[in-house]
This record gives C-alpha cells, sequence and structure tokens, in this order.
C-alpha cells in the first residue's frame, strides 16, 4: 500500500477566517474539494477521459473531523487517497495538514461512486482506472468510521 499523496498546498488568507479567529469551515471544505480535483487526475479521471468517457465521481455521504484551529498566515497542505474500492464506489480520505511540523488538522471521508453524466447514474469504474484507484490505497487511519475505533 502507498501513503498518500499530496494534492492541495496553500497558505491560509485573512479574509477566510471567521469571527473566532480561525479558518471558517467553508474554506476547510474548499480544500478538500481542491484536493479532490487532484486526486480524479491520479485516479486516471482528467478532463479528458471525464470528456471522453462521460465519467466521474460524485459524494454520496462524508464525515468531517476538525482536530485543531488553523489561523491565517499559516502554510496548509492537503494529503489525499482511498480507503476502499469497489465496482462502483470508493471510500477517499482526505487530510488538511497545517504548521511547519504539518499537524492533522482536519480529516474527511467520503464515500464517492463513479458516475456516467449521461445517462445521470453510478457506472462501474472501467479496469484501467480501477487499476490506478487500487495504487492509491492507503491504511485505514484510527478514529474513522472504517475502523469502529
Amino acid at each position: 500500500m502507498s501513503g498518500f499523496i499530496e494534492t492541495f498546498r496553500g497558505v491560509v488568507a485573512p479574509w477566510e477566517c471567521d469571527e473566532f479567529g480561525h479558518m471558517n469551515v467553508q474554506f476547510y471544505n474548499a480544500r478538500m474539494s481542491d484536493g479532490f480535483w487532484q486526486l480524479l487526475i491520479a485516479m486516471g479521471l482528467g478532463p479528458k477521459v471525464r470528456r471522453e468517457k462521460k465519467l466521474g465521481v460524485v459524494a454520496l455521504d462524508g464525515q468531517t473531523t476538525y482536530a485543531r484551529e488553523v489561523r491565517a498566515g499559516e502554510l496548509i497542505r492537503v494529503e489525499s487517497g482511498i480507503l476502499r474500492v469497489g465496482e462502483k464506489s470508493i471510500q477517499l480520505a482526505h487530510r488538511l495538514l497545517a504548521g511547519a511540523p504539518g499537524q492533522v488538522a482536519m480529516t474527511s471521508h467520503v464515500k464517492s461512486v463513479c458516475f456516467d453524466l449521461e445517462a445521470r447514474r453510478s457506472a462501474p469504474f472501467p479496469p484501467e482506472v480501477r487499476e490506478r484507484i487500487t495504487g492509491l490505497i492507503v491504511p485505514t487511519e484510527p478514529g474513522s468510521r472504517e475502523t469502529g475505533e
């Protein structure tokens, strides 16, 4: 099994912080979304494949856990991976790391399905995509719904 891959890197802007002095929840989620698009490319579902095969990946259910505050000026990065893959579905894992040592500030687990963009329903992953997804599987994180801890 491989490790997480970096899917986003940036700095928290002051305007992204709320009256409590930390990054507002909407911006944490925006970073996960930015990371998701990079993960799609790593999975073999980049823009060209989406256009040609008319396939995408859509979210069905998610769990987000916040572990520490992130403040303006902090360097942040998102790492992403796959916890599980099925014929039509995957369990995505994202973690937002902040600060110099890269402490986990947030984790997000999202159950998603391969989606036929024309028929507007779930579809099996093409074999070559499924193979690439399998190479992105990461160990299940303690405390996630997947471990039951």
